[in-house]
């Protein structure tokens, strides 16, 4: 008993020496890291004043890459602290059949189908806190992205009429084009290509406007069979037909009296030949007249070379475009050849959004 007791006093006294030298060694390791981060922070700014440069040790004081997981299902992109990937608890592998076929309470199939769809097109969505904005997360991507070979190409606000809001980034070594957005409070994130990101979208808003555009025609008016063409066009804009003075048909001049945009189909001559042997050389002919002609008669800053000649096909014929665009008004052009009377047409657009002249080309038939 006597032998047990002494080494239990023994090794309690030995435990409290041992915490005495932890306790002090600690101290000291503290006294001593305080006084060389005095010492170096002092040193550092010396060494600034005098020569302008930062010391190595604040160079080496960096965004460690590795402390942020990625946004899933797209490359080089971290996730925003503390947000949570919208589809945690239901999608674990897009890519894996079985999550279709045995879709996760509370959803069905074609649910399942159309996340899974969006997410393999490089598309994500993430929850923030109630306390983040996502001017936070705006401030924090371009802060951080440059670090993972992204480089920030272009920022749109809300309510841009011609683009997608959003901010735009260029990854050179990926070849892709990423956007952050917002919608409800949530982060979105989608994967586009670099032309996409320059132009902020503006292919998608053509096409929506365009869709938008063709149901407002679809509950519009349409044009007499008398001018040889047959086009539906939305209430807003206005037609008046008169006489062309060169050719015995009717030309048709359209206006919008709310944006001050106009669109004219005019007759200019007959063509060659049948309209189904026309080349499209032949009708690229006849649109560089007639936009030299215009710049010759009209005083524009416009210049010949700022158009740029595309080709494409009507309902009825093909057809020759080009437009110019200086941010402020967009000049568009183009020749369209009507098979039943067998005359080039000049199509002639001038305003802001050339939204009316797409759709023109795009659903504007002869005549039977």
């Amino acid at each position: 008993m006597y032998s047990k007791a002494a080494r239990e006093r023994k090794l309690i006294a030995i435990r409290k020496k041992l915490l005495k030298a932890i306790k002090f060694l600690l101290f000291a390791i503290l006294i001593i890291t305080t006084i060389g981060t005095i010492f170096l922070s002092l040193f550092s700014v010396v060494y600034y004043l005098k020569t302008g440069k930062k010391i190595l040790v604040f160079k080496l004081i960096k965004h460690d890459k590795q402390q942020y997981k990625m946004v899933k299902w797209l490359t080089k992109v971290p996730e925003y602290p503390y947000s949570k990937f919208v589809f945690e608890d239901v999608i674990k592998d897009p890519k894996d059949p079985k999550i279709i076929q045995n879709p996760p309470y509370g959803f069905n199939s074609q649910d399942i189908r159309e996340i899974v769809e969006f997410l393999n097109k490089g598309n994500s969505v993430y929850l923030i806190t109630n306390e983040d904005s996502f001017d936070k997360v705006a401030q924090f991507y371009q802060k951080i992205l440059p670090s993972y070979g992204w480089e920030k190409v272009r920022e749109v606000p809300k309510g841009d009429p011609d683009h997608l809001d959003g901010i735009y980034f260029y990854n050179p070594k990926l070849k892709k084009g990423l956007r952050i957005y917002t919608i409800y409070h949530d982060i979105w994130y989608q994967t586009i290509t670099y032309s996409q990101a320059i132009n902020a979208l503006a292919d998608k808003v053509l096409k929506i406007k365009q869709k938008d555009f063709e149901l407002k025609a679809k509950s519009g008016k349409t044009t007499p069979k008398s001018t040889f063409w047959i086009l539906s066009y939305p209430v807003e804009w206005k037609l008046e037909v008169t006489k062309s003075p060169v050719m015995k048909v009717l030309d048709l001049i359209f206006k919008n009296s709310r944006t001050g945009a106009s669109l004219t189909i005019k007759a200019l001559k007959y063509t060659p030949a049948p309209v189904a042997d026309l080349s499209f050389s032949q009708i690229d002919k006849v649109l560089k007249e007639v936009i030299k002609n215009y710049l010759a008669e009209t005083n524009t800053s416009f210049t010949f070379s700022d158009f740029k000649l595309k080709h494409t096909l009507t309902p009825s014929a093909k057809a020759s475009i080009s437009c110019a665009d200086n941010k402020q008004t967009a000049l568009c052009f183009a020749v369209i050849p009507n098979p039943k009377n067998t005359i080039y047409y000049a199509v002639h657009f001038k305003g802001k959004d050339p939204t009316f002249f797409y759709y023109v080309i795009k659903n504007i038939k002869s005549v039977k």
